[in-house]
């Protein structure tokens, strides 16, 4: 599965693709649950969402209600929003728009930050503030390659 085979097309295109593959994930969860290693980080007003997300695996992100940072902190990771179709390396950060929408395909273990402003310090309730139609994080998009289908 590679992601990059959406450069070329037009935004709602990518739109649609990255629709498409969230409702494939959600029915692959049923049969073939999957799970990241979270680990939250609180200081000063900022909320880190910190994401293992293990090599071969496919995922849907969240769509954020503000602009927020997405950094890699190590690996790599294609990524596919309405605005872009890259690839990212460890230590790029990326300037998220509210409203993106993004998959991701991790190539390599990667440690995935989402940098949220909030002076909360419970993750759930910054979710419910921050994030449009939060799931529960055992209820994430994604599937590891091991397991996973032709998309």
């Amino acid at each position: 599965m590679t992601l990059l085979a959406l450069k070329g097309s037009t935004p709602a295109e990518r739109v649609e693709a990255i629709q498409n593959l969230a409702t494939y994930l959600l029915s692959m969860e049923k049969t073939h649950p999957a799970s990241l290693e979270l680990t939250e980080h609180f200081c000063n007003g900022v909320y880190i969402r910190e994401l293992l997300i293990p090599a071969g695996t496919t995922l849907v992100g969240e769509e954020h209600l503000e602009d927020h940072l997405c950094i890699v902190l190590e690996g790599e990771i294609e990524i596919a929003s309405d605005d872009t179709v890259r690839t990212m390396y460890g230590g790029e950060i990326l300037i998220s728009k509210a409203g993106t929408k993004r998959a991701g395909y991790a190539i390599q273990d990667t440690r995935w930050l989402v940098v949220i402003a909030s002076d909360k310090t419970d993750g759930e309730e910054i979710r419910q503030e921050k994030i449009k139609n939060p799931r529960d994080f055992g209820d994430k998009l994604c599937h590891s390659h091991s397991q996973q289908q032709q998309l």
